[in-house]
């Protein structure tokens, strides 16, 4: 629990009444740091009388960007002024919680941009791309170029090009030695070329863009750099080289206030690009930068902050600090021991059953976390057996599922009829005798027109296809023109419910096969989502729709309104807090991960994971390794964590059974128990 409005400790009281100029809030695990930034926030505009409008506070979760706003809606008064931008504008006022930009980078770089197409060479309405799309572009710019994807794979192409993304590099500024760096080269620049011309980018572009647009010279960038007199960022931890230098350029440089929140010990995302220097070096670069720490715990037992302290203690590359509660000692954390994985999940399942007996805890009060998906299969077998109800976040999301993807295509391709990701989704769905060649000829017409692929499919004898192709694509436009019309004037329910009864959607998913009725059920509910987007004037409710769902992502997915037990991934869980926590699989060659000991930094930044997964917890927490795990039918012979042996053995109490291996570990914590107990 965050601490009350009125009952901020010494370090939190200094953060939010420090004057402007650069700040850093190092906060802790549970130190109430959204609470602390949130009331900066109120003090800017309630003490300092700061114009709401002219403030920017980033997140880097939609549930995240959903509290904050929550927060400060409580905080404000209703009638507090709004700043210059509003009253220009000669419009009824927001409130002042409203007027404050608030959200995650990528939404705010969404939100600018669509102001300013133009200026970064797109139209109005462009696409934005999620990963599937994004995958299926890069294979177009491999066949383009006629380079074998067994021998250049896309996601290993994919993950380099998003890597260079998030440093701000183009294709010529990467090393273009040897074949492997021709390749890359070749293929990052055939897929922007390919994304511009679909009048889409995909979510590293947006920030991309975003740079371009603030560093270019034009009257937009010129407004956007001095717009934001307080800029104040959460998780700085996790930002990336890209969205370090967006905070730079969004940063007006008068008022020099900027506000980064974030622990280095929670830095745990490099592999998309985040880059723990950003904290580490933050006084290097803003020198005159102020530092607050935030130490006090308000979430969990002092018993399990001793044990995430050890862990994270041993890092060399650290901001140094340790973590206390007033909340009390609690209970030791438990080390569970075990011979083979299913026995550690059936164990664990069997105490979820007792916690809730015995205890009251409510399933929803746990969570089993995990370093690798693969993980997961023992425990979702024996919560089946023993019918424990439980979600696996990171499954099949609603709009991941294939129904609600197709009619999110229709919706995207009339926004932006250039959209080629979406019109080759779509082409065929229904059956229309558009084969992939016919598309892609469509699709290649439209590039070298400089149009539409609609009017393309309208101007059907352009297009280098048999008669019959042709025709089958008139029959496209003529289904579809009509629909692009009235995207420009009807709300996005009723969108969806042309598109499912004109395109013959509804008839196509009602295919009589097992999960059809399931289908319906989801393209109802997409329809009664849609419905949220219906107060905007057309096209900005179809626009807003399309947007949220592209910036919709798996950290939004935690339901804690249903009793289940909640599986989830280190990576997925952090941000997140729960009563009862098992952390499992502590392995050498699982957590820490084997590739950590090959790549600099690796060793540090899975000490930095196993410290979140401790510090979810808030009452319990369970610590679990075992000697034999399978994974993906392979059987392999584990030794347990050198995590593990740096926590003292007094911290913990043992479990151990029958067939374990880790015979040091338990000696070590048997030893130290008796001391104890001596």
């Amino acid at each position: 629990m965050d601490p009350e409005p009125d009952s901020l400790n010494e370090p939190q009281r200094a953060a939010v009444t420090h004057p402007a100029g650069p700040l850093l809030i190092l906060a802790g695990a549970g130190s109430g740091k959204t609470r602390v930034l949130t009331m900066r926030i109120a003090d800017l505009i309630g003490r300092r009388g700061a114009a709401p409008d002219r403030i920017l506070a980033l997140t880097f979760t939609n549930k995240a960007a959903r509290e904050m706003r929550g927060r400060l809606r409580e905080l404000l008064p209703r009638g507090a002024a709004t700043g210059t931008q509003s009253a220009q504008a000669g419009t009824s006022p927001p409130s002042a919680q409203a007027a404050i930009w608030t959200g995650t980078f990528h939404a705010v770089a969404t939100r600018i941009l669509r102001r300013h197409p133009e200026a970064i060479g797109y139209r109005p309405g462009f696409a934005i791309f999620d990963e599937e799309d994004s995958r299926s572009l890069l294979k177009r710019a491999l066949a383009d170029l006629e380079v074998d994807p067994k021998e250049h794979q896309v996601a290993g192409l994919a993950a380099r090009i998003s890597r260079a993304k998030a440093e701000l590099r183009g294709p010529h500024d990467l090393d273009g030695r040897g074949r492997a760096g021709q390749v890359l080269q070749a293929v990052y620049e055939r897929y922007q070329q390919l994304a511009r011309e679909s009048n889409g980018m995909d979510f590293d572009d947006l920030l991309g863009n975003l740079a371009l647009l603030l560093r270019s010279e034009g009257e937009a960038g010129a407004q956007w750099r001095s717009r934001f007199q307080h800029v104040l960022v959460d998780e700085f931890q996790d930002t990336n080289r890209a969205q370090y230098a967006l905070l730079g350029l969004l940063t007006d440089p008068e008022t020099r206030s900027l506000t980064v929140v974030g622990d280095d010990d929670q830095s745990i995302y490099a592999f998309r690009g985040a880059d723990v220097r950003n904290v580490l070096d933050f006084q290097r670069d803003y020198p005159d930068a102020h530092v607050v720490k935030l130490e006090q715990n308000y979430r969990s037992t002092q018993a399990i902050l001793d044990v995430a302290h050890h862990v994270i203690d041993k890092n060399r590359e650290r901001m140094p600090k340790r973590l206390w509660t007033a909340r009390g000692e609690g209970h030791k954390p438990i080390l569970l021991l075990s011979g083979e994985d299913a026995d550690e999940a059936a164990w664990v399942t069997d105490e979820i059953l007792k916690l809730r007996r015995d205890a009251g805890w409510a399933l929803a009060d746990m969570a089993i976390l995990f370093r690798t998906n693969a993980q997961s299969r023992v425990y979702e077998r024996a919560l089946v057996e023993r019918r424990v109800p439980y979600h696996l976040v990171g499954g099949l999301r609603f709009w991941d599922r294939r129904e609600v993807k197709d009619v999110v295509a229709y919706l995207r391709f009339l926004a932006n009829p250039a959209d080629a990701v979406s019109f080759d989704r779509i082409a065929n769905v229904p059956r229309r005798r558009i084969s992939d060649r016919t598309a892609q000829a469509a699709i290649g017409a439209a590039s070298d027109g400089g149009t539409t692929i609609l009017d393309v499919c309208g101007a059907p004898a352009t297009v280098p296809v048999r008669a019959d192709a042709q025709q089958a694509l008139a029959a496209f436009h003529g289904q579809l023109a009509p629909l692009v019309a009235e995207a420009g004037r009807r709300p996005p329910s009723e969108l969806v419910q042309l598109v499912l009864r004109y395109c013959n959607l509804a008839d196509h998913y009602q295919d009589g096969s097992a999960g059809a009725g399931a289908r319906l059920d989801n393209l109802e509910e997409l329809r009664e989502l849609a419905r949220d987007y219906d107060h905007l004037a057309a096209p900005a409710g179809l626009e807003r729709l399309l947007t949220d769902v592209a910036l919709t992502t798996d950290a939004d997915e935690v339901d804690g309104r249903r009793d289940q037990v909640t599986l989830i991934t280190l990576h997925m869980v952090k941000g997140l807090e729960f009563p009862v926590v098992f952390l499992t699989g502590l392995e050498d060659k699982l957590l820490p991960h084997e590739r950590a000991f090959e790549e600099p930094g690796g060793l540090e930044e899975e000490r930095r994971l196993c410290y979140v997964g401790i510090t979810r917890a808030r009452r319990r927490l369970y610590l679990t390794t075992a000697n034999q795990r399978t994974i993906f039918s392979r059987t392999v012979q584990l030794a347990s964590s050198q995590f593990l042996h740096d926590v003292p053995g007094e911290l913990l109490d043992l479990v151990a059974q029958e067939g374990h291996r880790a015979h040091s570990l338990a000696a070590r914590v048997r030893r130290a128990a008796g001391r104890e107990s001596a």
